[in-house]
């Protein structure tokens, strides 16, 4: 397997595309190239093609959920010697992303954020913000 290039900054995949959309104003306005899917199906080879340092992927989505992705994603990162940094994005409980959380890191990835809908704009561009200086 072999990553593409870098054309993004950040992958968003939710199946709401509400917020999707929201996500990828807010990166645009950060100053982040964002790819935006609704559908999870797409998201192992949108991310083969990109390679995007940052994801941010809702838990609960028809089809796949955030924790299979999760576990796909750290696998994925771990094989490709690549920094991924994934932001979980619930509704949920706690206890739901803790669980994500923990897969994601057992599955390779050392950097993992969680934030709770409703998410602020002001809260997602400070992330963002911090996210993008990590890789400075």
């Amino acid at each position: 397997m072999v990553v593409g290039q870098k054309q993004v900054d950040i992958l968003v995949i939710d199946d709401n595309e509400a917020f999707t959309k929201f996500v990828g104003d807010v990166a645009e306005g950060c100053g982040l190239r964002a790819a935006l899917l609704t559908d999870p199906s797409l998201f192992k080879e949108r991310m083969q093609e990109t390679a995007a340092p940052i994801v941010i992927m809702d838990i609960d989505m028809p089809g796949l959920s955030g924790l299979q992705l999760a576990q796909w994603l750290g696998e994925f990162a771990r094989a490709e010697k690549i920094e991924v940094q994934l932001v979980l994005v619930s509704g949920h409980r706690e206890e739901t992303i803790r669980l994500c959380k923990s897969v994601a890191s057992i599955s390779g990835l050392r950097d993992v954020e969680a934030l709770s809908k409703p998410v602020e704009l002001a809260v997602l561009a400070q992330l963002l913000r911090r996210l993008t200086a990590k890789q400075e």
